[in-house]
């Protein structure tokens, strides 16, 4: 029979490591484990998006920046108003930003009391970055900002500047921020070619040429365009020749630039790739942009049309104050035909142009532009046609018209357009309309855009 010694058993207990815990000890085991948790949750987060189309399967960030092509883009601030015309700085991820001032901060102050605005601004400097395209998704429903509410919509306002829309509605506290953008190296070279048959420049030691341009989209056949295929005031068909050197293997990209700036990037080809032997003939180039509004072409090394987004960007809180109506604007007409800018709904793009006669032809649309046809005009003396374009929200503008020498509106069956067209896209909303009525008979054209 065995019998246990107490003593011996004691001695070995206490010879046991003791472990002892201060409760300093616990709590900054806890904070370095949130600490880690928190930075491996940034570093290794995988969205849910991969099934979702308009995602592309695009690469995230849940932080304030993210490596892209030669550059790290981050957000620089993003600024929202409030209803009584105050701004509200942040950076995207709740922290407050202090000592900046947003781009188009007149924008933000004019339109408070009817618009919602978020600007979201990216670094580095706008020489390094072109934004090409941005979706805006409402984080929690992952679905397009437009498809939420129509009041809700977005538009790009610079290379490096977007700005996000509530009309008479809070924009949803969480973003999605997609982009499509092209970023270059620091001094990457500019090459400018004017917008004229037979102008050229110097591009990788050879001789890019201009060899013919023409308004509209043309048919290319034989080594030169042919038929006129339609789309004129809205499109341009450029025709380039590139000559002389031994090429190169350097990827170029060619933009269009517009009188305002704004860079219109072509869908094909993304890039020239002077290394093939088929750059070193003529080929064609079309391009989104009426030629009255082309100011010069831009030739650099390609940026790489890279796409990712900034998943959940937070917003800055604004009051519950109520919206006031949207603006309404008069347009002098007086019985001509007019192309005006409408300055009212800044910073919403609205423009709308009067035609003699019946020339509603077609509309189409692409992710970012309006294209609007007119075809040849009839009935120059029986009827006008307004066409009419709001980028910014996919939301219409609503018309009255009042006539000449009178106090009264155009009513009944002059006011109903026979012929009606209309486009759109996530974010904005263009009609092609035509009325029995003389455009001598109109005096003025009054706008409005109501919420939905």
């Amino acid at each position: 029979m065995t019998t246990l010694n107490a003593t011996n058993t004691t001695q070995d207990i206490r010879r046991w490591p003791r472990l002892r815990f201060s409760l300093m000890t616990l709590l900054l085991s806890i904070t370095f484990c949130a600490v880690f948790l928190g930075t491996w949750q940034v570093l290794t987060y995988e969205p849910p998006t991969d099934r979702i189309p308009l995602y592309e399967k695009a690469p995230s960030t849940r932080g304030s920046w993210i490596d892209v092509g030669p550059n790290r883009v981050g957000i620089r601030l993003l600024a929202r108003n409030d209803r009584d015309g105050s701004i509200h700085y942040e950076n995207g991820r709740g922290v407050a930003v202090q000592r900046l001032v947003a781009k188009r901060q007149q924008d933000l102050v004019n339109a408070a009391p009817w618009l919602d605005v978020a600007e979201i601004e990216f670094t580095p400097t706008p020489d390094r970055l072109d934004i090409i395209e941005a979706r805006i998704f409402d984080h929690k429903m992952r679905t397009l900002l437009s498809r939420v509410d129509p009041a809700f919509g977005w538009r790009i306002v610079e290379p490096d500047v977007i700005q996000v829309y509530g009309l008479g509605k809070k924009i949803p506290a969480q973003l999605d921020v997609w982009l499509r953008l092209q970023s270059y190296a620091p001094n990457s070279p500019v090459t400018i070619l004017a917008p004229l048959p037979k102008s050229d420049c110097n591009v990788a030691g050879s001789t890019l040429t201009l060899d013919d341009i023409r308004d509209g989209r043309w048919s290319w056949s034989k080594d030169r365009l042919q038929i006129p295929l339609g789309e004129k005031g809205a499109t341009v068909t450029a025709v380039f020749k590139f000559q002389g050197g031994k090429g190169t293997s350097e990827r170029y990209q060619i933009a269009a630039v517009s009188k305002t700036g704004e860079k219109v990037h072509t869908d094909v080809p993304h890039y020239l790739d002077f290394s093939q032997p088929s750059y070193h003939r003529q080929f064609p180039i079309f391009f989104n942009i009426s030629l009255q509004d082309l100011k010069h072409f831009e030739i650099r090394p390609f940026g790489g049309r890279h796409r990712f987004f900034f998943d959940s960007l937070t917003l800055p809180q604004v009051s519950a104050s109520p919206f006031a109506q949207p603006p309404t604007a008069k347009v002098a007409v007086a019985g001509g035909e007019i192309e005006s800018q409408v300055p009212a709904f800044q910073p919403l793009n609205v423009r709308i142009s009067t035609y003699r006669g019946n020339c509603a032809d077609g509309s189409g649309s692409n992710f970012r532009r309006i294209i609007i046809n007119r075809g040849t005009a009839t009935n120059l003396n029986q009827e006008f046609t307004l066409v009419s374009a709001v980028d910014g929200v996919a939301l219409p503008l609503q018309y009255r018209f009042l006539k000449r020498g009178t106090q009264s509106f155009v009513s009944g069956k002059a006011l109903s357009p026979h012929v009606s067209l209309a486009t759109g896209g996530p974010q904005f909303a263009a009609a092609c309309k035509s009325y029995l009525t003389p455009l001598d008979q109109i005096e003025s054209i009054e706008l409005s855009m109501p919420p939905p």
